[in-house]
């Protein structure tokens, strides 16, 4: 098998890379911020994805590259990731590639609150993100109904762990916690189903490579629900960082798609490929500080 990967220098992506490499699978990395790309031409992609693909014959399509995350009411989502991942499904289409992975959002499913299952349609999607992600979803399902490609779209719920892009809460924590200096947050008081990085990309692994016939849309989280500012303050917690130090309520909550409490439902996935999350909570926070070589002060939270 040989692997056209989008965004696999993403947060994400370089996980799923790295399982990759250590497996021996080959894969392309496909850089969707070239030139061809930006311009939405489909003729001059198609030539450029050919190149890539040229005497292979098992070909999948893992999508994970999208533009501009930290601005979901961005016009960016809709008119360019959209429309690039329209094009990346069309060629993958037509090549007859065997499998096509797209990382979609628990933003997908809206307001709804409680256990999120894959067979639900979503209730008031407001952002530009959760948008153009369910359209593009909706896109492959229908593109890939009748097709010899078999179309997944992983939805995560929110991914959290080592090497997040800077200016995310944990990024900017572990950078206070290394200088010993305050951090200013929202209240952090929204809650969130928190499912750590590995087992997503290990989700991605298993799907890319399961020879089961089912396919469509998988749900990947934890199955629980918490806050950010819990979270927050586990990590601190666990290196000894002081609470004094955790000036939650400081800055403004950002507006992004609403969510009530709700969580993902990972039954499908669990019956389709025994996948459960190997990392809870406590694991994953120790993972991070271990990465960052930050030392762990109180092994239990309290």
């Amino acid at each position: 098998m040989h692997i056209l990967m989008t965004g696999s220098n993403g947060f994400i992506g370089k996980k799923i890379s790295n399982i990759l490499r250590k497996k021996e699978i080959s894969f392309t990395k496909i850089n969707l911020r070239t030139l061809f790309f930006e311009d939405l031409d489909q003729k001059k992609i198609d030539n450029y994805l050919k190149k890539k693909i040229k005497k292979k014959k098992k070909i999948f399509l893992v999508h994970l590259g999208w533009g501009k995350i930290g601005y979901p009411w961005s016009g960016y989502h809709i008119k360019k990731n959209y429309v690039k991942t329209q094009i990346l499904f069309n060629f993958a289409n037509k090549n007859k590639f065997k499998k096509v992975l797209f990382c979609g959002s628990m933003n997908e499913y809206g307001n709804r609150n409680g256990a999120l299952r894959e067979l639900m349609k979503p209730i008031a999607l407001s952002t530009k993100y959760s948008i153009s992600k369910y359209l593009s979803t909706e896109y492959g399902l229908r593109l890939f109904k009748n097709s010899l490609t078999k179309f997944y779209c992983i939805r995560p719920s929110y991914v959290y762990g080592y090497d997040q892009r800077k200016g995310t809460a944990i990024s900017t924590l572990i950078d206070s916690i290394k200088k010993k200096i305050p951090i200013n947050l929202t209240h952090c008081k929204i809650f969130r189903d928190y499912v750590f990085v590995e087992d997503v990309a290990k989700a991605f692994y298993l799907l890319l490579t399961s020879k089961s016939n089912s396919y469509g849309i998988f749900n990947v989280g934890s199955g629980q629900i918490t806050t950010l500012r819990h979270l927050i303050e586990k990590i601190a917690y666990l290196s000894g960082f002081e609470k004094k130090f955790l000036n939650f309520g400081f800055l403004k909550t950002k507006k992004e798609q609403p969510h009530p409490k709700c969580f993902m439902n990972n039954s499908k996935l669990f019956k389709v490929l025994k996948w459960r999350p190997s990392n809870n909570l406590d694991r994953g926070c120790i993972k991070i500080l271990k990465y960052h070589k930050i030392k762990i002060i109180n092994k239990h939270h309290a």
